[in-house]
């Protein structure tokens, strides 16, 4: 089974690039997106997700912001998203999990850090909570596979422009 996840730094305009021969080219069975940064209703007007696909968009309830997809060539099961006590209904929409026959696939764009200290306070109550509901999927009887843009850099190798983030939390 192939995998394949993508920031893909906001869908329409990915969209205006071309993202539809990538996918070809990307061939996965089961392809997850993050930072869609769009509500189904805002897709360009006579473009379709590619066929075959079983698509599952969790956007955010603010237009413009966040959200994750995940498209698979054979069924896939939603089996739910992420919430917590800051964020009871994931309005930011950030976790998506899905099943794909015995595979379970967590689809997640982490919260950025944001360069002020609220933000990262935020992004670190957000990562416990994140930790603490993974782990019986993790601890489950069956395959699972965490994905996503984890907003996270140890080296600069995972990051667009070291120089000018370099005093910006991921």
């Amino acid at each position: 089974m192939r995998l394949v996840s993508w920031n893909v730094n906001g869908l329409r305009a990915a969209i205006r690039k071309g993202i539809d021969g990538w996918i070809e080219t990307l061939d996965a069975d089961v392809l997850m997106l993050q930072e869609t940064r769009v509500l189904e209703e805002q897709l360009p007007k006579g473009w379709s997700w590619p066929e075959g696909h079983e698509v599952h968009l969790h956007a955010a309830q603010k237009k413009g912001y966040a959200g994750v997809a995940t498209l698979a060539k054979g069924e896939q099961k939603v089996l739910q998203g992420f919430a917590w006590g800051e964020d009871p209904d994931d309005i930011e929409g950030r976790v998506l999990v899905t099943q794909h026959d015995a595979l379970i696939c967590v689809n997640t764009y982490l919260p950025n850090g944001g360069g002020s200290p609220e933000r990262q306070a935020f992004k670190e109550r957000w990562m416990d909570a994140w930790r603490a509901w993974l782990a019986p999927w993790l601890e489950a009887d069956h395959p699972v596979v965490v994905v996503g843009d984890l907003n996270i850099a140890h080296t600069e190798d995972d990051i667009w422009n070291p120089t000018g983030n370099k005093k910006t939390s991921g």
